[in-house]
């Protein structure tokens, strides 16, 4: 293939590149014509003082002031919804509270129960420590004393 058929095939392909690029581009000026944004831009602008002075200047009519057909507010019956209304709140805020309350209890209740336990063995271990120390006492009050008993040790007692 010689350099004068390579040519004309790049003529022949630039030439349909260019036909395609004119075909969206007209597209694309259809698009915009039709677009409302566009339409509005094309549109001169508006000066609402200068609107509003011209109105003024022809002298034009105030506008109309609208009476409000309503019938007289019946204040009691108001009066007695927003009642009802805070009583219904006052309800729901009070349960609520009772609520947390009531978990605030239990959670202290679990919290204290180990500590319960732990103090009633502490007495009890009290309890065996003097009760050691009184056979002591008597042991020493008559004059013999053999060996000491084991203290019980926090822990390493067994029931």
């Amino acid at each position: 293939m010689g350099t004068s058929e390579q040519n004309y095939e790049r003529l022949c392909a630039m030439r349909q590149e260019n036909e395609q690029r004119r075909e969206e581009l007209a597209a694309a000026q259809r698009e915009r014509e039709n677009d409302p944004l566009a339409e509005a831009m094309r549109q001169p602008l508006v000066d609402p003082l200068a609107k509003w002075r011209c109105e003024q200047q022809q002298g034009a009519p105030p506008a109309r002031q609208r009476r409000l057909d309503t019938s007289p507010v019946n204040w009691s019956a108001v009066d007695q919804r927003i009642g009802g209304m805070r009583k219904y709140l006052l309800e729901v805020i009070t349960g609520t509270i009772a609520e947390l309350a009531e978990r605030q209890r239990d959670a202290i209740d679990d919290a204290m129960r180990p500590l319960r336990v732990e103090l009633a063995e502490l007495r009890i271990s009290n309890c065996e420590v003097r009760a050691a120390n009184a056979e002591l006492c008597e042991q020493l009050a008559a004059g013999h004393v053999t060996d000491l008993p084991p203290l019980p040790l926090r822990g390493s007692r067994t029931h």
